[in-house]
């Protein structure tokens, strides 16, 4: 016998691609509330390799699916995980801390200080348009939604809200690991010193296409596809 023939491959990320990915989940991480943070879950649908030979100039693969949907006959959405699990998820944070950014119309750069996501500061300059703690409240949300809204938009080279369903191109970087990690971050992002910056083109999928994901993530997990490896 061979011991070799037990084993099955496991299909493991490049430490460097450029992936699609699509936004299924847009909410406070867990636990947490708006004033805490909004987090943007980003799932893998399809990525591509950068292909470098000697004497040639780099160019990127035919794209690899990663989430495969499909409409049935019946209108029913099929998933499938080709690639397997490993890799397709990855989180997108924006907190109540300050940030710089470049306005493309002007090049220059600006900054969102760190008191702009204060309630003092809304109240010092806002607060006067509201009669009620409870109407307050509900504006100083939507207004952290729209300061963590305005930087996921930077992190997407895009002039358009932020939402479910959409669809956008980032390399994806596997960093080195610090010491005493156990697992390596990966970071996603339009930028990169060799390869210049991605566009800030997109499309946004419809919401059943996007709960049929969601549903089809959980049943794999769930053990309810057979065994995909994670």
């Amino acid at each position: 016998m061979d011991v070799k023939d037990l084993a099955t491959e496991v299909k493991m990320m490049p430490r460097f691609c450029k992936g699609k990915y699509i936004i299924t989940k847009l909410a406070p991480s867990k636990g947490k509330e708006v004033a805490d943070n909004l987090m943007a879950t980003m799932n893998m649908i399809s990525y591509q390799i950068l292909i470098e030979e000697e004497g040639k100039e780099a160019e990127w693969s035919e794209p690899i699916t990663t989430i495969k949907v499909d409409r049935l006959e019946g209108g029913e959405l099929a998933v499938e995980f080709p690639e397997g699990m490993s890799g397709l998820f990855s989180m997108m944070y924006s907190g109540p801390y300050g940030f710089r950014f470049k306005d493309e119309e002007t090049d220059k750069w600006f900054r969102i200080a760190d008191d702009k996501y204060t309630r003092e500061y809304f109240m010092t300059n806002y607060g006067e348009d509201y009669e009620t703690p409870e109407q307050f409240d509900a504006a100083f949300t939507d207004y952290l939604i729209d300061l963590y809204n305005f930087k996921l938009q930077k992190n997407f080279n895009i002039d358009i809200n932020v939402e479910l369903g959409l669809v956008s191109s980032f390399y994806r970087k596997v960093l080195d690991k610090k010491e005493g990690q156990k697992y390596a971050d990966v970071m996603l992002t339009k930028y990169d010193a060799d390869l210049g910056s991605l566009s800030g083109e997109n499309e946004v999928i419809s919401e059943d296409i996007v709960e049929a994901i969601v549903d089809g993530i959980t049943a794999a997990k769930d053990g309810k596809l057979g065994k995909i490896p994670f």
